[in-house]
């Protein structure tokens, strides 16, 4: 969590805990209620001091901060089902500003606290509205909530169903800074996820897999298709796939339809054709050549693709012309 500026009802959650924050903030609200609500309404204040106080708030209030409102509605909607929306006329722009900054607030002061048995769902719910009600790029500190429940022993099933789905393979980094962990559990974990990758859990030590998976995206990025396997379905979920044309060619594809992003010309689509006709493995083995040649020598690579297909086989992959 964020200590970092603690306020007064921030160090009684840190030192005593949740039933003395509720003690102390009932005393303060007998004395003086506008002094206790100012309390609340400190800008370093963190998620868990409202949540644990939620029962003696009301969303509608309005001395309670526009942040502390929509922290309320949200914590309601998760727990009672029921709708969120925002408790104030404003335009599209304001309400998404407003949104992403409570709903980060949640996430960034109190995803790895535990308060009672709604508490996951809420922290949870937050990560999924960013996520994809405000396409908001969160996946770094989903993963990090991922391994902090692992080696709490605590409910992740969610998150990480969320990132598998995200189809953003760029996040599969964000696994891979846990491979050089000092914790042999996020180790476990990380080259669990990212086992789908070869030579990751073959590699010598944590560097080694962090530096293949980097390699892998290097190589293969443009050429993805996202699978749709989560953790939901199969153990050992494969969410990304490597398309061998689209390799091959060099040519770019939408991740979630293996269609290419800009028209191929007849020479190109006819060469698609015959490569989709190898054996699998081999669409594999000449892929990879033809994207290091490419990267590497890209003349060279264009002067190769001029060649028939069994003659780039016989070229590249001379063992395979062999009887």
């Amino acid at each position: 969590m964020n200590y970092t500026t603690p306020g007064p009802l921030n160090d009684v959650f840190r030192t005593h805990g949740t039933e003395e924050v509720k003690k102390i903030w009932k005393k303060w609200y007998r004395a003086d209620p506008v002094h206790a609500v100012k309390q609340l309404n400190e800008p370093d204040l963190v998620f868990p001091v409202l949540y644990t106080l939620k029962s003696d708030l009301h969303k509608d209030d309005q001395h309670l901060s526009l942040k502390n409102r929509l922290a309320l509605y949200h914590i309601e909607s998760i727990i009672h089902g029921e709708p969120f929306h925002f408790p104030m006329n404003a335009d599209f722009f304001e309400q998404h500003h407003h949104g992403i900054h409570c709903l980060r607030w949640i996430v960034s002061t109190g995803a790895t606290e535990k308060i009672d048995e709604h508490y996951t769902a809420v922290v949870d719910g937050a990560c999924l509205h960013l996520l994809h009600h405000f396409n908001e790029d969160c996946l770094g500190e989903i993963v990090d909530i991922i391994f902090h429940r692992h080696r709490a022993g605590e409910e992740r099933h969610y998150l990480l169903s969320a990132f598998y789905d995200a189809n953003e393979p760029q996040s599969l980094l964000y696994v891979a800074r846990y491979l050089y962990s000092n914790a042999p559990e996020d180790v476990v974990l990380a080259k669990k996820i990212l086992g789908f990758i070869p030579g990751v859990k073959e590699a010598r030590d944590g560097r080694e897999s962090a530096e293949t998976v980097a390699h892998w995206l290097e190589s293969n990025l443009p050429y993805l298709i996202h699978t749709g396997e989560n953790n939901d379905s199969f153990p050992h979920p494969i969410p990304y796939a490597v398309h061998a044309p689209a390799k091959y060619l060099g040519v770019p594809i939408d991740r979630r339809t293996g269609t290419p992003y800009r028209g191929m010309t007849p020479v190109e689509r006819e060469r698609w054709e015959q490569f989709i006709r190898l054996p699998h493995a081999l669409q594999v083995r000449l892929a990879a050549h033809s994207e290091r040649l490419r990267r590497w020598q890209r003349q060279r690579w264009r002067e190769w693709m001029r060649q028939p297909l069994q003659e780039q086989i016989r070229l590249s992959l001379p063992e395979e012309g062999r009887p």
